[in-house]
């Protein structure tokens, strides 16, 4: 029995033109099995083409993680410009800064800082958690995260770039799960 061509692990990533009713699209063929198992190819958009083969990427591509999107493989003579090279972190949108910088916002974290200090409230959370500056830091900055920016905590992290805050660990969902977890009711 016939097998046919072998299958290539690089496929599915490799973009090809997919014209539809006069508009271009970036796109990879996906492979599925129907019911009588055969195998059927369908296409999954990653952005358009203009005329001079520039790709603009649309939000599926913007939502795969920096890792996937190394995997596509584009033609050679595709404009792909700043959109295939992916930023740190692919933050986009609002300004970050490193850490080195130092005009990062620092006036409401200032005044929190001082209220704290004020009302004991530092040194109440230092004694509780055994004098751990770190946590104590991390706590704050949770603290003061809800009164300065309406955001939810997934977004911590993005924000402790623009803004100054009392601690330097990278404040990641998963560093706040951490964070949360350790504190126990002795505490």
């Amino acid at each position: 029995m016939r097998t046919g061509r072998p299958k290539i692990a690089t496929t599915p990533y490799k973009m090809i033109i997919h014209s539809n009713h006069g508009y271009r699209y970036a796109s990879t063929k996906v492979e599925s099995i129907d019911k009588g198992g055969k195998s059927v190819y369908s296409y999954k958009h990653w952005g358009t083409l203009d005329k001079e083969n520039k790709f603009r990427p649309n939000t599926a591509w913007f939502m795969l993680s920096p890792e996937e999107r190394r995997k596509y493989i584009f033609p050679e003579d595709w404009e792909i410009g700043d959109e295939k090279r992916t930023i740190k972190g692919d933050r986009r949108g609002r300004t970050t800064y490193d850490k080195d910088d130092v005009d990062r916002q620092y006036g409401a974290t200032w005044f929190l800082d001082k209220v704290a200090e004020t009302t004991g409230l530092r040194n109440d959370l230092m004694s509780v958690f055994d004098n751990n500056a770190d946590k104590v830091n991390q706590i704050l900055a949770m603290a003061y995260y809800p009164f300065i920016d309406n955001l939810s905590y997934s977004q911590m992290s993005r924000w402790q770039r623009e803004v100054k805050s009392p601690t330097e660990t990278d404040m990641t969902p998963t560093a706040i799960t951490r964070l949360t977890q350790s504190i126990t009711e002795k505490n």
